[in-house]
């Protein structure tokens, strides 16, 4: 769930959109055993060891493991307007939740590149990145908003015209198998409280917060694709009360979400570095029957999200593309009337106006003109 929030309306604004790649595939409904609320909490005040908010503050420090993680403003006046986490997967690139910037719940970006971008890596407000500096808002192609029956695909992806200072840390995507009971460590500006009193504390540009979760159950590709792509986890009480089972991982340890975590990283540790496994995207509540229903926070309510291992594919387009023909807009391996189509949708615009794509920017200059028109053309009918 995002959180709504102001900030001061000293912020400057700017617009843009643009998404890559062809059209959704056919999809089929997962069925999961709960229903998911769009989206860290802590144990219980009064167990063993005690547990609070301010036990899970991550101190605003260059030596964190987690000084890279960011708060995201996502906002149409840059007064009113939305809180999310994010994650940096590459100097130029920032990951986070699809709905995060879908506001009408149908799929698409309902904000262009109105988004601030809040790096708190040595103190707070260390490194703002203002709407002017955002390239382009990529929804996962695939996502279809909370209105439809699939949570499957809530990805988004922040392209930076400028990149990211040297300072902050850029966490790699882990590449690994997801299984059952995998422990992840969760990093998010969102609401906080206790399993016991439930969300006492709202979200905070500045302050972020940990935990510690396991992987409890997970569910496929709604596209048929080999690999799941959404998981889920219990919020296990001091002596386990999850619906999945326990033990609890341990009262000032294990952790649920809140609002303002959507599109926040959970982490695993492979071999001493700290890799993104997860993108946190929503909360539910469990029927335990007889009339008996835990909502979040509450001890024995779950959440979950997106297993990125699933969408190595589509993250590399952005961070790691393999070398194609200059003009080949869309990556299907040929310079076709559909590059030609996206370039010219988009020709004379410059990063930060609406429906700026920077995949017309053919090279590099900042501009979509008739250098990037010149080189489309003199390898228009080119195959891969």
């Amino acid at each position: 769930m995002r959180n709504m929030v102001t900030m001061a309306a000293a912020l400057v604004l700017a617009a843009a959109a643009g998404a890559p790649g062809g059209a959704p595939s056919a999809e089929r409904v997962i069925e999961l055993p709960f229903v998911p609320i769009r989206l860290v909490v802590a144990g219980d005040p009064a167990g063993t060891p005690p547990d609070s908010p301010d036990n899970r503050v991550d101190l605003n420090l260059p030596s964190s493991d987690w000084a890279g993680v960011a708060s995201l403003f996502i906002s149409h006046d840059g007064v009113y307007g939305y809180i999310c986490s994010a994650t940096p997967i590459s100097p130029h690139h920032i990951l986070s939740a699809g709905h995060c910037v879908d506001e009408d719940d149908n799929g698409t970006n309902d904000f262009g590149t109105n988004i601030w971008i809040v790096f708190n890596y040595d103190g707070d407000d260390s490194h703002i990145i203002y709407p002017d500096n955002v390239a382009g808002v990529y929804v996962h192609p695939n996502y279809t908003g909370f209105n439809n029956p699939n949570v499957n695909d809530d990805l988004v992806i922040i392209e930076l015209i400028d990149p990211l200072p040297e300072e902050i840390p850029i966490y790699p995507v882990y590449r690994g198998e997801q299984a059952l009971e995998l422990e992840f460590t969760t990093v998010g500006y969102g609401l906080s409280g206790t399993g016991v009193d439930g969300y006492t504390v709202g979200a905070s540009f500045e302050v972020k917060r940990v935990g510690t979760n396991v992987i409890d159950d997970a569910y496929d590709d709604d596209e048929g694709g080999p690999l799941p792509e959404v998981f889920a986890f219990d919020f296990d009480g001091p002596l386990g009360s999850g619906f999945w089972g326990g033990p609890t991982l341990g009262n000032d340890i294990e952790h649920t979400l809140g609002g303002g975590d959507s599109g926040g990283p959970s982490f695993v540790d492979v071999d001493g570095e700290w890799q993104l496994a997860t993108v946190n995207t929503f909360i539910f509540g469990w029927n335990y029957g007889g009339g008996v229903v835990i909502y979040p926070p509450y001890f024995g309510s779950g959440g979950g999200g997106i297993l990125v291992n699933a969408y190595i594919e589509w993250i590399d387009t952005f961070i790691d593309p393999e070398p194609g023909i200059p003009g080949d807009l869309d990556g299907d391996d040929d310079v076709d009337q559909f590059d030609l189509g996206i370039l010219l949708a988009t020709y004379g615009l410059f990063p930060g106006d609406e429906h700026y794509d920077a995949r017309g920017d053919i090279d590099g200059d900042g501009e979509i003109g008739q250098f990037d028109l010149g080189i489309l053309l003199a390898n228009y009918g080119l195959l891969g």
